[in-house]
């Protein structure tokens, strides 16, 4: 009946509950797992069968093939978790090997990152209310340290106060799986943005340790703080499909440019692989430009006497 599908989801997610998962991955599989409950909708209970036609059903869909592949490990986790309940027969899908798009990493270019910070700075300039100045300084300092540090907007969402050492200017990061790093604000530029922030702070009259604050003086969410960044975006006329996660790619990417260690960028964006950073090589363009300068055979055959002007 539809009460003992109810009673096995509830039963689910408390196992989900009591494992050392985060509350993003514990909602990530309950709304998979409702999406799955909704096709079954009008079933007295679950089948084998209902959870290969469910299978059949996303693979043919127009998802996603990261939305579809994280839905099937969930379906798994779920029939798995309902044959050790004895509430299914032994449990098993026929999966489909599903063909990846191989997508690279959208990135703002310098002159776009410079338009931001300008519109940004603009902003702080021309405020006019008590109000909007304080929260122009508290939008310049998160926008300096997107550019600067290569955080992901939910670890900037977790900073407290006290993660910061203005002395060293090194500061923690909460990163995914509650796993931590440290990292250094290398910018002056960006430490004054954030030590003029600081200053300023207590006017948000903090109700917790959170570092930056909305107008209730709560933590500034992770929804309001991409909103920050749309707002800056679109002033600035960088690309509307640009999103926050842009500036951590554009921060790899020039790093790589630059010549820093792969390793060394793995540990400064916390990828627990490096074949997760690696994926950046491929839009670092200096030493690819550089080989091709020095060692294209075409650069060395001479079909003209002068070289053709590039005057039309």
């Amino acid at each position: 009946m539809q009460k003992d599908k109810n009673i096995e989801y509830e039963a689910f997610i408390n196992m989900l509950e009591q494992r050392d998962l985060s509350r993003k991955s514990i909602k990530a599989y309950a709304n998979d797992i409702n999406q799955f409950m909704k096709f079954c909708y009008g079933n007295e209970n679950f089948t084998v069968a209902d959870f290969q036609n469910y299978h059949d059903t996303l693979v043919q869909s127009e998802l996603k093939v990261n939305t579809i592949q994280r839905r099937i490990v969930s379906l798994k986790l779920f029939g798995n978790f309902l044959t050790d309940r004895k509430s299914i027969s032994e449990f098993s899908i026929e999966t489909t090997r599903l063909r990846r798009k191989h997508l690279l990493p959208r990135v703002l270019n310098q002159y776009e990152i410079i338009r931001l910070l300008k519109s940004v700075y603009n902003d702080q300039e021309q405020a006019s209310t008590e109000f909007g100045k304080k929260e122009s300084t508290r939008n310049v300092a998160i926008i300096e340290l997107l550019v600067c540090t290569g955080m992901r907007i939910g670890e900037i969402s977790l900073m407290n106060v006290d993660d910061i050492d203005l002395f060293s200017w090194t500061f923690i990061v909460h990163g995914k799986g509650s796993k931590e790093r440290i990292l250094y604000i290398s910018s002056g530029e960006t430490q004054r943005a954030l030590r003029k922030y600081l200053k300023i702070r207590t006017q948000f009259k903090p109700n917790s340790n959170a570092l930056f604050l909305n107008k209730y003086g709560d933590r500034l969410s992770i929804w309001s703080l991409e909103n920050v960044f749309y707002k800056y975006r679109d002033v600035s006329g960088v690309s509307k499909e640009a999103t926050a996660h842009y500036l951590r790619h554009s921060f790899a990417t020039e790093l790589l440019n630059n010549g820093a260690d792969l390793r060394v960028v793995q540990e400064l964006l916390g990828h627990a692989s490096i074949t997760t950073t690696q994926i950046y090589t491929e839009i670092a363009t200096v030493n690819k430009i550089n080989a091709l300068k020095r060692f294209n055979m075409r650069n060395t055959i001479r079909m003209h006497k002068k070289t053709p002007s590039n005057n039309y």
